[in-house]
């Protein structure tokens, strides 16, 4: 990292976190969002499908830093509520794990799928009424903007997660998101219901989320606020 001319990182708080333990020079270091793995497919507010139940999805991987656990509290607090489901979708980690936590508490209210294909998920994710993002109380989910906000945003949905510093580097709670504490399944299972019960709000963080993509999040965003600062940081050395 020190011999690199440009160093890429995802946030700001990565960027920190690199000069801070590695001695890099800030002035070698420029954020990149990620972006997203999707196609752009925004939806009007509401569901292409209504079966009268208010559909929540979480798509990951099962790492500590996702915090699935704090997702099945809330799942648990929210049982009864037999209008709420959760859609868990993926696989890794800590999967057995959960699936076991699921069965011995008996969370029907939660259905766990192990493979949507990528060209199909963004039609399977625009049929949920809202969507989770990262909920572990790890030192780098407080540095990322984990892959799937990007995703989120790209299909125009509402969504939930952690607040943090990284987050807020982009994101207004109910403006665009929906912000709860790290590993506080009590706030989740709050916000859900309040959520579920508040479509106009849940519609503005659609709307919210939708714009923050086509504005900062797209890849021709991306990429011209990248070229923008390789183009300023060779004025800067010439």
């Amino acid at each position: 990292c020190k011999q690199a001319g440009i160093n890429l990182v995802d946030t700001n708080q990565h960027a920190s976190y690199i000069c801070n333990e590695f001695g890099v020079d800030p002035a070698a270091v420029v954020r990149v969002f990620v972006g997203s793995t999707l196609k752009p497919a925004f939806r009007e507010t509401g569901t292409t499908e209504d079966n009268g139940k208010f559909r929540i999805v979480f798509v990951g991987t099962y790492i500590p830093l996702h915090g699935v656990d704090t997702i099945l509290k809330a799942a648990q607090i929210l049982l009864p509520q037999a209008d709420i489901e959760f859609a868990l979708v993926g696989s890794g980690q800590l999967k057995d794990e959960m699936q076991s936590y699921s069965l011995s508490n008996h969370l029907h209210n939660i259905k766990f799928i192990d493979w949507v294909h990528p060209d199909q998920l963004d039609v399977f994710m625009r049929k949920y009424d809202l969507a989770l993002g990262i909920f572990g109380a790890t030192e780098k989910a407080s540095r990322v903007i984990a892959t799937k906000i990007f995703d989120i945003c790209a299909l125009g949905l509402p969504f939930i997660t952690s607040d943090s510093n990284a987050i807020r580097e982009v994101f207004e709670h109910k403006v665009n998101c929906y912000l709860v504490p790290p590993r506080d399944s009590s706030a989740l299972a709050d916000a859900i219901e309040i959520l579920k019960n508040d479509p106009e709000l849940r519609g503005k963080l659609a709307r919210g989320s939708a714009e923050i993509y086509r504005t900062k999040l797209c890849p021709n965003s991306i990429c011209n606020s990248l070229l923008a600062r390789i183009d300023a940081m060779g004025a800067i050395q010439e």
